[in-house]
């Protein structure tokens, strides 16, 4: 027997519905690997719903045919392995099926509910806390969710007893191991398995908590104690153009009266929804702003910006043919229209390789970028 036909999801109507299957009967006859689901994005959200009640690893493992570029986002928020645009070409169907068959299973594991959680500290004879990433509203913004989650379930394996809570950012360790978890976290660090320059920070839970208690201590609350959260880490980091490998200045999450070692200092700023714009400082031309974007009708005009910048969680799988890959290429191109750069965040060695594949200018960030205060 052959293998079973991939389940479509969404609407794709007859006249796709035929092409869908003449690309997917190429791409396959032309040795691509089979997955399970394909979906549609349609004109109206119920592919979406339909795409969130298959698990992760089904979708993980599937490709979407995405018509814009809020598909596209949709679908890397929701962990979707391989991407394509609508209309459907073999070539790119090939690409995406392999792009999903690559895609790694997400590594953070089973996580722990906050009713399960509290019938955990309820019931122990031990103490336990609450241990989050230090600044954890800008991480989420810079590195995402599922970043910050597999780098926590990193940590937690490490240690002999710890739980990933599926609320949040958060573990939930024995209190005598936090001090064991923070060391962990910064051993990560050194491998870029962890935001670079942030720390740990922890909430002890009393005995008597109950789930809301424990869910403000995932948010950064205070039940049971003091937590130990310092104002923002201290974080310099430096920033790249490509391709021309010349360091044009530097992140942080703070102002600083000290100047860059050179080149501009770029540092958040909040607005509705969390970081979502940042300021340049120092640079030749006085202050300038810099927008997050998702969409290429959010380009600034030239002269409004001096570049705009993905956010974190859009980079964190950076290949041809997935969701953040297509959409980071079809912002770069719309950005050189614009006269900006695109600023990619968090950028490993393979998605370098393949940002230098697009062929536009760009800034970066991240594990692939040289460390260290040598001007360039």
């Amino acid at each position: 027997m052959g293998e079973p036909p991939p389940l479509i999801l969404g609407d794709p109507g007859p006249e796709l519905a035929r092409s869908l299957a003449n690309v997917l009967a190429g791409a396959r006859k032309a040795g691509a690997p089979s997955i399970e689901v394909i979906v549609v994005q349609g004109t109206d959200d119920e592919w979406l719903h339909q795409l969130l009640q298959q698990p992760s690893e089904r979708r993980l493992r599937g490709v979407v045919v995405a018509r814009n570029e809020h598909g596209l986002a949709a679908a890397v928020r929701a962990g979707i392995g391989g991407a394509l645009w609508s209309p459907p070409a073999t070539s790119a169907m090939a690409a995406a099926l392999q792009a999903a068959a690559d895609a790694e299973k997400a590594s953070h594991g089973e996580m722990l509910s906050i009713e399960d959680a509290a019938a955990l500290v309820g019931g122990s004879a031990e103490a336990w806390a609450v241990v989050r990433v230090a600044g954890q509203e800008l991480w989420l913004g810079r590195s995402g969710l599922t970043a910050l989650r597999h780098a926590l379930a990193r940590v937690g394996r490490t240690l002999d007893t710890a739980y990933l809570l599926n609320v949040g950012a958060a573990l939930l360790v024995p209190a005598e191991r936090v001090e064991a978890a923070s060391a962990a976290w910064l051993k990560s660090q050194s491998v870029g398995a962890a935001p670079g320059g942030s720390q740990l920070v922890w909430t002890v839970i009393p005995v008597s908590a109950n789930e809301m208690m424990i869910f403000e201590a995932v948010g950064g609350g205070r039940p049971g104690g003091p937590g130990r959260e310092p104002q923002r880490p201290e974080v310099l980091e430096p920033v790249y153009e490509i391709p021309s490998g010349r360091r044009v200045g530097w992140w942080s999450l703070k102002s600083s009266e000290e100047a860059a070692p050179d080149g501009w200092l770029a540092v958040p700023e909040a607005a509705a929804g969390g970081v979502c714009r940042w300021r340049l400082e120092g640079g030749a031309e006085g202050p300038a702003r810099v927008p997050e974007i998702v969409r290429t009708g959010d380009v600034p005009v030239t002269g409004e910006a001096a570049a705009a910048r993905v956010p974190g969680w859009v980079a964190a799988d950076l290949r041809p043919a997935t969701p953040g890959g297509l959409l980071v290429e079809r912002l770069a191109r719309a950005t050189e229209a614009a006269g900006i750069p695109l600023w990619v965040p968090n950028v490993t060695m393979e998605g370098l390789r393949f940002l230098l594949g697009v062929g536009t200018v760009m800034w970066v960030d991240g594990p692939a970028v040289p460390v260290g205060d040598e001007p360039q």
